[in-house]
């Protein structure tokens, strides 16, 4: 992405490991202990990955427990690693330690796997079989770009200024394995995180355009008038609907508004290409377009309206020298925004400040697209993905919100955001268990079953007040020239009701805006005077799920390849949660429906064989499936690839069963044999195209 190169992948690790054995006989006769310390450093790592971190591949403390008997029970506890599962490449059954995937695939799972403190206990049963129970500390699985054990302050920028000075707070600025969907999340440039406080400057910044500035001088209560600037006047629309003299728009002598004839403020106008009150939307359509638009939404009589374009001349003052004339209707807000980018855009043609103030024309300003002001206007002042219609495709934030009203956009006023690592404290603990046993024909098998927190974590999104509560949405129905448009409203359901919030349905009855309290004081968001910013906050979760599988492996003796191996396991999860994703929701600006986590079940098997070639050259093929059994695929409405999904894709649909392939490779070599060397290559379906990676290693 544009200024956002990744650091390069390569790595430069120095380690020591240290291992400590003795024995504690003065604890319990035969008791011994171990402990394995993990010293490195990387002088090529990105931040937090270049020393010791904590539960990561990168624990300086690796292991340490002790082991001892007792009534005919084999403990250990201690910080350390429990192996359930045979599989090549994959966890399937090794349900209790989490895994580091801050360097995806390219670490063995010995290695990549992280000890958790735990009591570890095992026993052999008299009539066979043996039986293993584990109490273990809750821990999460590691992806770059999501945090660990960390909260970030609150992000936002100050007053509605276009700059973040809080940006990237707490993620893992240029990790070269950061996958796309956590990239959506807490990414630099494409990551909601940091694009939702520059959303909220930019709704700021249009609310001050849409705030009167200057009383408008034309005749108090006119049916039919036009609200529209005169002169320099410099006079706006406003937020609220204010009554009475001085506001020159109603349908009735004192200037109020009515239900069966009036076009309320914002609710017509959307920044989508096929939104607003004309089908191009605000960033199809031209600033003259905008104008008349706006001329046309605040008459009484939308048929006998004049263009504001065609009447009234606006100076716009650039030093304290009047600019061009021509913007009509156009916010005085937008007026400057319009004004700047032009110039802007003309020194980045080579022509000096003065020459670019002096070039712009009537006609330049007019035929500026919405699109333009968005892309050379605002998205330069920000680091994040908010704008990029000129380029054709659909992989910026606005272009997705197609369907969102400038009265939602209101409610994003000083749109503040933040990360919030929300995780299980030590006590709240995982169990898990094992019984396995083999029969009388050479199968050996097993069950395991667990109550544990899933070790992948989920993003739960939630609009939060000022200290902290949980804000609900309230989506109502707004009328414009063609047809009804969805607002939202934020709101403190312990303050107010929904039933208080005015509806374009009861907005003539109570005289307040739609989106406002009945008494037209503001909510948050809301109103860029008297609203109260909300905070739009991610939280890191790991969600409790009740787990059961077995695994099976027996061998088959061949005449053509020896005696091969057939192994399988299997696991079903129950109450699981699984990423939806709803463009309808996203397109009206509903971010927080947008996303869901949503409670499913899921079952995974593997299936693989084994044989021994050229002598002690071990050969491994394996079939794996993912399915996820609460799939949900209704249009606009679906499951999404949690890894995958992002704004360039289109957020990626998951797939409902996902297949895998590997083929594995592993031999000694040396005088004696004392090195190996690893091959295995893992082939994963995948929407739009499948996915491959391949690890070699040597020791």
């Amino acid at each position: 992405t544009p200024s956002h190169a990744k650091n390069d992948a390569s790595k430069r690790e120095t380690t020591a490991k240290i291992y400590v054995d003795g024995e504690l006989d003065e604890l319990t006769d035969g008791a011994t202990y171990h402990v394995e310390l993990n010293l490195m450093t990387d002088g090529k790592g990105g931040t937090n990955y270049d020393s010791n971190e904590s539960y990561t591949q990168r624990d300086a403390l690796r292991e340490a427990y002790i082991d001892t008997e007792t009534n005919d029970w084999s403990i250990r506890a201690g910080k350390q690693q429990v192996v359930w599962g045979t599989a090549d490449g994959m966890k399937l059954l090794d349900a209790i330690n989490p895994t580091d995937y801050s360097e995806m695939a390219q670490n063995q799972m010995e290695d990549s796997r992280i000890p958790v403190w735990m009591l570890n206990a095992e026993k052999d049963l008299e009539a066979g079989g043996n039986i293993q129970v584990v109490v273990s500390q809750p821990k999460e699985n590691i992806f770059a770009g999501l945090n660990r054990g960390i909260s970030t302050a609150v992000r936002a920028n100050d007053n509605g200024a276009l700059d973040d000075t809080t940006l990237n707070n707490g993620t893992d600025t240029g990790h070269a394995f950061m996958m796309k969907g956590p990239d959506t999340i807490t990414g630099v440039y494409n990551g909601f995180l940091n694009i939702t406080p520059d959303l909220g400057s930019v709704a700021t910044h249009y609310a001050m355009a849409f705030t009167p500035t200057e009383t408008f001088t034309g005749e108090a209560g006119t049916e039919g008038t036009a609200l529209r600037t005169g002169g320099a006047t410099g006079a706006v629309f406003a937020l609220t609907t204010n009554t009475g003299a001085g506001r020159g728009y109603g349908d009735n002598a004192d200037g109020d508004l009515a239900t069966s004839k009036t076009l309320y403020d914002l609710d017509n106008l959307k920044a989508g290409p096929m939104g607003g009150f004309t089908v191009e939307g605000f960033s199809g359509m031209t600033m003259k377009q905008v104008s008349d638009g706006f001329s046309t939404a605040y008459s009484t009589d939308p048929s006998t309206a004049t263009a504001c374009s065609d009447v009234g001349v606006n100076q716009l003052g650039v030093a304290g020298t009047a600019g061009a004339a021509g913007m009509g209707c156009i916010p005085f807000g937008f007026q400057s925004s319009i004004f700047n980018t032009l110039v802007g855009m003309k020194m980045q043609g080579g022509m000096t400040q003065a020459e670019a103030i002096a070039d712009v024309s009537t006609s330049d300003i007019q035929d500026m697209l919405g699109a333009t002001l968005l892309n050379n206007g605002f998205q330069p002042l920000f680091n994040t993905n908010l704008s990029s219609f000129s380029d054709g495709k659909q992989d910026s934030a606005f272009e997705y919100m197609t369907d969102t009203t400038f009265r939602t956009f209101d409610t994003f006023v000083n749109a503040k955001s933040q990360y919030v690592y929300n995780m299980p404290e030590n006590k709240d603990l995982d169990v898990a268990a094992r019984f396995k046993s083999s029969t009388q024909d050479g199968v050996n098998y097993s069950i395991n079953t667990s109550y544990n927190y899933d070790k992948n974590p989920i993003i739960d999104l939630s609009w939060r007040g000022a200290t902290g509560q949980k804000l609900k949405t309230l989506s109502f129905q707004g009328m414009s020239s063609v047809g009804a448009t969805t607002n939202l409203q934020v709101y403190d359901p312990a303050i107010v009701t929904a039933g208080e919030i005015t509806t374009a349905a009861t907005v003539g009855v109570s005289g307040a805006a739609p989106g406002l309290l009945t008494d037209n004081t503001g909510l948050y968001g809301g109103n860029a005077t008297t609203g109260r910013p909300a905070t739009l906050q991610f939280s890191q979760e790991v969600k409790r799920v009740k787990q059961i599988g077995g695994s099976f492996d027996m061998a088959i003796e061949t005449a053509a390849l020896g005696p091969v191996v057939i192994r399988g396991e299997a696991l079903y999860t129950k109450d699981g949660y699984s990423p939806v994703m709803n463009k309808d929701k996203l397109a009206i600006g509903d971010l927080v429906g947008a996303l869901q986590m949503v409670k499913g079940d899921r079952a995974k098997i593997v299936l693989g064989a084994d044989i021994t070639a050229m002598t002690n050259m071990m050969i491994s093929a394996q079939f794996i499936q993912d399915s996820n059994l609460d799939f949900v695929d209704n249009g606009s409405n679906y499951t999404t690839d949690y890894a995958t999904m992002h704004l360039s894709n289109g957020f990626n649909k998951a797939i409902k069963d996902k297949n895998f392939y590997s083929l594995f490779f592993s031999k000694p070599f040396g005088a004696s044999g004392e090195h190996r060397w690893n091959n295995i290559t893992m082939l994963e379906e995948g929407v739009g195209g499948n996915g491959k990676w391949n690890r070699l290693d040597a020791e």
